[in-house]
């Protein structure tokens, strides 16, 4: 894979983000040559955010990307899929081509190919949990994870409707998984509140998966106390 190491919009990010072009190119070129699938994505999604935070944009990491950096490569994605966090306008398509082009990103204007991966930026993240968005420390700045408890609905939702959904049911159970060994920690509570809101509707689903989950590990399941 060939990656860019020049680009006329290196210099600006540089600046802003405190990495000179050589170290930009630099990082480029090692999140080409990464041989760990979870890792590379990690580092890239990191270098992502942190060159259009340095355009005044946040991003947060969402749905099986998160789910693979919850689980730490236990589930993997294959791509990273960001979203803008309260934006007051959308992105307009110039700035994103321009910002990725700076990565020696080919594509878009929301699916660019960058140092061997596919980065989607969607629109404005949509948020139903009440729990915080966390923070996953990365190379180049932290990456917004969205709240393991929205994915974890999220994903129950996907499983089951419109139609059974085997790789949604199994990404689910990932992440259920380092739940309820509360490797993640997650307000159990409102996992409950979000599975029964009119947004999603799937609490009998959602045992049903927690409590497989909890069978095959021999852990009590959370659920039967809330």
């Amino acid at each position: 894979m060939v990656v860019r190491t020049r680009s006329p919009f290196l210099a600006g990010y540089a600046k802003l983000t405190g990495m000179s072009p050589q170290k930009i190119a630099a990082a480029l070129r090692g999140i080409a040559r990464e041989r760990d699938p979870n890792l590379k994505a990690q580092k890239l999604a990191s270098l992502v955010c942190a060159v259009f935070r340095a355009r005044g944009i946040e991003l947060v990491v969402v749905g099986g990307s998160a789910i693979e950096f919850y689980t730490d490569g236990a589930y993997l994605s294959g791509d990273i899929d960001l979203c803008q966090l309260k934006p007051a306008t959308p992105i307009p398509l110039r700035l994103s081509q321009e910002i990725m082009g700076s990565l020696g990103g080919m594509g878009g204007p929301r699916s660019w190919q960058v140092a061997g991966l596919f980065v989607d930026v969607l629109g404005p993240v949509e948020l139903s949990a009440r729990s915080p968005l966390r923070k996953l420390q990365a190379p180049y700045g932290d990456i917004t994870l969205v709240a393991a408890e929205e994915l974890a609905v999220e994903r129950v939702l996907i499983a089951v409707y419109p139609q059974p959904n085997r790789e949604a049911r199994a990404c689910a159970k990932q992440l259920l998984g380092v739940a309820v060994k509360g490797i993640v920690k997650v307000d159990w509570r409102e996992i409950k509140r979000l599975a029964k809101s009119p947004a999603y509707r799937v609490y009998p689903e959602l045992k049903v998966i927690v409590k497989e989950v909890c069978d095959q590990l021999n852990i009590k399941n959370p659920l039967d106390s809330n």
